[in-house]
């Protein structure tokens, strides 16, 4: 696996969590909408559940050499949290 491969895998890790959130949105909409707006991603709000999913999917995906690149992505851009209820 290289860079290009990863960030790729990791660019649809994002995509399908803004697409589970609520709103929901795209990531390459949200790359446009956004630009420049801060704690944008407080906008939308992502279950525990679906988010710890999608991670472990995309986690699958990857080898263990990006594991913590996945994190820091998520850490800076995933959907904030809401409660499921």
């Amino acid at each position: 696996m290289n860079d290009k491969k990863a960030a790729g895998i990791i660019r649809m890790c994002l995509d399908e969590m803004y697409q589970a959130s609520i709103p929901p949105i795209s990531w390459a909409e949200c790359e446009k909408k956004y630009v420049g707006v801060a704690l944008w991603f407080l906008e939308h709000s992502i279950s525990l559940v679906d988010y710890d999913r999608i991670k472990t999917k995309y986690r699958k995906k990857l080898s263990r050499l990006y594991y913590n690149s996945l994190d820091m992505e998520l850490l800076n851009f995933s959907p904030g949290f809401k409660r499921d209820d």
